[in-house]
């Protein structure tokens, strides 16, 4: 157990991150709030797709739920090698989010998750996605997001949400700068759907 002052979920997550390569001779690494809960066969789900398919990252379904815990059909747990551009623009909910998956430690090494902005893993997540080609997908819904709402992603809209735009704006310049030019596309018309939206509100 980890005690500091609450800086957040970034520090949180840079805390483990610091804590894991100081102590642990692991070579993974996993994210799970502290409101939700996983499936029994989470982590092994994750690392048998990982260790499988020999990739570095590899992510399973997730649900909102209040508390129910949905049934998962075995076909579901058998791991599909899926492109990092096609994952994000297919299951882009999924594929930004930071939990629901299990990543080689050593992608952290210069990663970690910016301190004091909302919308951390919207920062975060794609560069650590994108590091590889492919990434080891498993459809079963492993990890259960609680609904809460009265959480900070429920709260009335302010300007500290615009950094979301700003997280935005960072992957349109990197899927323009290495040529993901599906991703580059995808990213414009989810950017200017979500800016109408909020203009709506």
């Amino acid at each position: 157990v980890i005690h500091q002052k609450n800086g957040g979920l970034s520090a949180a997550r840079n805390a483990g991150i610091d804590w894991a390569f100081a102590n642990s001779d692991s070579q993974w690494l996993t994210f799970i709030d502290s409101d939700d809960w996983i499936h029994p066969n989470y982590l092994d789900a994750l690392l048998n797709a990982a260790t499988h398919t020999g990739l570095p990252l590899s992510s399973c379904a997730f649900v909102r739920t209040t508390g129910d815990i949905p049934t998962t059909s075995p076909n579901l747990m058998v791991p599909q090698i899926w492109s990092s551009e096609q994952y994000f623009i297919e299951h882009s909910a999924n594929a930004n989010i930071a939990c629901g998956k299990l990543y080689k430690k050593e992608h952290f090494r210069s990663i970690r998750y910016p301190v004091g902005l909302i919308h951390e893993d919207e920062h975060t997540t794609y560069k650590l996605l994108f590091a590889t080609e492919q990434v080891a997908v498993i459809e079963a819904p492993l990890y259960y997001y609680f609904q809460n709402d009265s959480g900070i992603m429920h709260e009335t809209w302010s300007t500290k949400k615009l950094t979301f735009l700003d997280a935005l704006d960072a992957r349109v310049a990197f899927f323009k700068s290495n040529h993901y030019e599906k991703a580059y596309l995808w990213q414009i018309e989810a950017y200017l759907h979500w800016v109408s939206r909020s203009h709506d509100k």
